[in-house]
C-alpha cells in the first residue's frame, strides 16, 4: 500500500486548477473519508489540515 498522499479540496482542473472553494467543506470532509474508510483495507489513517 502507498504510503500517504494528499486530497485537494475546492480545486477545479476545469478552470486550470484554480482554487474554487468547497461550498460545504465539513460535510464533504467527512463523505470523502467515510467513503474511503469502507473502500480501503486496512482504513487509512487521515489528518485534515486548513
Amino acid at each position: 500500500m502507498p504510503q500517504g498522499g494528499t486530497v485537494l479540496l475546492g480545486v477545479s482542473q476545469r478552470q486550470n486548477f484554480a482554487v474554487t472553494g468547497v461550498d460545504s467543506p465539513n460535510d464533504l470532509i467527512q463523505a470523502v473519508t467515510s467513503q474511503t474508510r469502507e473502500s480501503i483495507i486496512p482504513a487509512p489513517v487521515s489528518t485534515r489540515t486548513r
